[in-house]
């Protein structure tokens, strides 16, 4: 394919393995000692040599991608998995003219956006299951509120404090 966004990447694909390593879960780096030379002409690299190959490289890189925004505290945003897949879709099919590259562009671009649905939808589920406690308040019952503080025996302080409250607002 040559439109949909990758064709200017330029990946390290031979290299000795005693003199590098990769870094990173996700969006690996390669750390090379010396220097980085490239080939005179293109190589074939067929990474994702099927459908199912492909969703089984989504899976592991969205549930990776999802526990880092989540280690790094990020909150998901309810407007990102409606936004996000068919931005992602535009962004490679009409922007990056994947259109040009066939059906084979039209499915990697409608991937992508799947892809970007996916990782939406782990980050909100991975979010929720490690946050809920946090989320839910405790249900408040009348002799807690008063163990608190949070609420009022006499109808005078409330109403003394609820006029200082709203005075203070207007």
């Amino acid at each position: 394919m040559r439109f949909i966004g990758t064709q200017d990447a330029a990946p390290v694909r031979l290299f000795r393995r005693d003199a590098a390593r990769w870094r990173g879960a996700v969006h690996e780096v390669l750390e090379v000692e010396g220097s980085i030379g490239r080939l005179r002409h293109g190589l074939e690299h067929e990474t994702l040599p099927n459908l199912q190959a492909f969703l089984t490289k989504l899976n592991r890189y969205t549930s990776l991608e999802a526990e880092m925004r989540v280690a790094r505290n990020e909150r998901p945003r309810r407007r990102d998995a409606w936004l996000q897949p068919p931005v992602e879709v535009f962004r490679r099919l009409i922007w990056k003219q994947g259109i040009w590259d066939g059906p084979q562009g039209w499915l990697f671009c409608g991937l992508s956006g799947l892809s970007a649905w996916v990782l939406c939808d782990k980050h909100r589920r991975l979010w929720r299951s490690r946050y809920a406690s946090r989320l839910v308040a405790p249900p408040i019952t009348h002799e807690s509120a008063l163990e608190q503080g949070t609420l009022f025996d006499d109808a005078e302080a409330a109403d003394t404090v609820s006029t200082e409250v709203v005075g203070a607002i207007c």
